[in-house]
């Protein structure tokens, strides 16, 4: 198993309204669609892949602040080993199937287990084999609709990201994330077999109030970075 490492960021405070109409929506027809992470920024997915999503059933990204690095309270693991298919480029990408499992200390403050979002941030720049993928190449694809969603970073409104809900969490409970690669160039062998980019992570809150969803950054910043070692 692999665990998820730290880099320093400062955390915000932020809102946004209708969130609860959002993820209270029941997705019809999901289609599937694939992200990949944007070139020309250190995090998010392409724009022209995002307005793809949006005009194949997402809705608009939402605009927020508050990502947090999980200040000791989450982790997350993924597998070492997953199957994998060689392709060639984004026409015929590569694939991969895994599952990421989040796991909660048990002291984490009930107000961090409230309206939960995995926040998937893009290419990790600090990907060790980022000598090999390019950026524009590593991707993802989801299901529009539940538990899926956009979301616009606020303080940087260039990159928008996908954040998988997760809702209300009981930190006795190990969660799994449903994750499918697609990697638009062949996929990097090692001698234990294909090595997939890895993938920068963040976390995020919401606590509803009379008229909007307030979002929690705690006193602590970051954000993670989930490794990825399939064989």
């Amino acid at each position: 198993m692999h665990w998820t490492r730290v880099f320093d960021r400062g955390a915000a405070i932020g809102l946004f309204a209708g969130l609860w109409m959002l993820m209270g929506a029941v997705a019809v027809n999901a289609t599937p669609v694939t992200l990949y992470a944007a070139d020309d920024q250190e995090f998010g997915f392409d724009a022209d892949d995002v307005a793809d999503a949006v005009d194949a059933g997402f809705g608009e990204p939402i605009s927020v602040t508050g990502f947090f690095d999980g200040g000791g309270y989450f982790a997350v693991v993924t597998p070492e080993e997953i199957p994998g298919t060689q392709g060639i480029d984004k026409l015929n990408p590569s694939t991969g199937t895994s599952t990421w499992t989040l796991q909660i200390a048990d002291d984490t403050p009930a107000h961090l287990l409230q309206d939960f979002f995995l926040v998937i941030l893009g290419h990790d720049p600090d990907d060790p084999l980022g000598f090999f993928y390019e950026t524009e190449n590593v991707g993802l694809e989801v299901e529009t609709g539940n538990p899926w969603t956009l979301f616009r970073d606020a303080d940087s409104p260039d990159q928008v990201y996908l954040a998988y809900f997760l809702g209300d969490l009981d930190p006795l409970i190990d969660y799994q994330i449903p994750i499918d690669y697609r990697v638009g160039q062949p996929l990097f062998v090692s001698s234990d077999g294909f090595v997939f980019p890895r993938y920068a992570i963040s976390f995020l809150v919401a606590v509803p109030e009379p008229s909007t969803l307030m979002l929690l950054a705690a006193a602590f910043g970051g954000l993670w970075m989930a490794g990825k070692r399939p064989a």
